[in-house]
Formats: C-alpha cells, sequence, structure tokens
C-alpha cells in the first residue's frame, strides 16, 4: 500500500502505540487508525504505568515508538526497566522532515512510520536474546565503523555508543546471525 493510499483508507493497527506527547498521537492518528498512550514526555504518571500494565494483561500488543532524542532515550530506558518485553520500534534524526524545526515522531516523514508500523513482526518479540557480548566482539562491529553504521541504519537506532547499541540489539532480540546478514549486505 503506498503512502497516500494508506492515509486515504487509514488502515487500522491492532497494536497500542506508547508515545510521548499529542503531537505524536496527532501525527500517527493523521496516518493510521491507532489507539496510543501519552507519557506526556518525561512526566511519566503512575495512571500511565497503569494504562500500560492493562494493555499488555489484556494480551494487547503494545510498541514503544519514542523520539530519537535525549530525552526520548531516557523515557524508552525507564519504561523498559518497568515493561522488558514490550516491542521497540526506532527512528532516526535522518528519518525527520527537513523542514521541521523540532526532532520526534511528529515531525518524522509519513513514508518512514507507514513502513516502520505495517511491518511489524509480534512473534519476533516472544523469542528471548541470544546475543553476547563476544557476538559484537566477533561481528568486529566495534572496531569496525561501517559495521555498526550499517546496523544502526537497519534498524532504525539512534547513533549510540557501543555498550548502548548492544543493549538495544537484545532488547530487540536480534540474533548473531541476523546481525551478520544485515553486515553482509
Amino acid at each position: 500500500m503506498n503512502i497516500k493510499e494508506n492515509i486515504k483508507n487509514k488502515k487500522k493497527l491492532d497494536f497500542v502505540i506508547v508515545v510521548e506527547g499529542k503531537a505524536d498521537t496527532n501525527k500517527l492518528q493523521s496516518l493510521f487508525d491507532v489507539q496510543t498512550i501519552e507519557t506526556n514526555g518525561s512526566a511519566i504518571t503512575s495512571n500511565c504505568i497503569n494504562l500500560i500494565k492493562n494493555v499488555i494483561n489484556q494480551k494487547i500488543n503494545i510498541v514503544f515508538l519514542l523520539d530519537p532524542d535525549v530525552m526520548g532515550n531516557k523515557i524508552r530506558d525507564r519504561l523498559n526497566n518497568l515493561f522488558p518485553d514490550v516491542l521497540n520500534l526506532f527512528v532516526q534524526y535522518s528519518d525527520m522532515d527537513k523542514s521541521k524545526e523540532k526532532i520526534g515522531i511528529a515531525e518524522t516523514r509519513d513514508e518512514i512510520l507507514v513502513d516502520l508500523l505495517t511491518n511489524i513482526n509480534f512473534t519476533n518479540n516472544k523469542k528471548s536474546s541470544d546475543l553476547v557480548w563476544s557476538d559484537i566482539l566477533d561481528l568486529n562491529i566495534i572496531f569496525d565503523s561501517k559495521n555498526k553504521e550499517k546496523l544502526i541504519n537497519f534498524y532504525h537506532l539512534p547513533k549510540v555508543n557501543n555498550k548502548k547499541l548492544f543493549q538495544y540489539l537484545k532488547m530487540l532480540k536480534i540474533s548473531k546471525e541476523e546481525l551478520k546478514d544485515v553486515i553482509n549486505k
């Protein structure tokens, strides 16, 4: 489905997306028929946390889609500590509409969000990660910036240090074989 068809028909997403604020919700709802939970930035209340728990308890799929900035990463870290099994989706600075001054989900180009949110595999989220630090070393991710850059771009991750990259790859439950495939493309 192309971007114009998607907006016209507003594809219904059968999962809930956790975002930072109203502008993010408005952006996503302009593209999809979707339910969101807003954290109201870093001021995550107990009501917000309880709402996320209730959605999870109802066996409804949920994803975290937060801004690619420092605050978005802090919110993501806090939520992942509370809900380690929730699927995380990422956008990068390069995914932003260059005509906008701000950086965030609300400023992400439509085609990036459509691609990201229509190609989710929740069954992948049920497996556990077997990735270990020695895999990162074996695949020469730390010492070859091209390999690191390939992974960051392929998985739409923010530019982070090696330790954080490893945490994100484990969070995404990426296997060593999957990493090898991406690096060898």
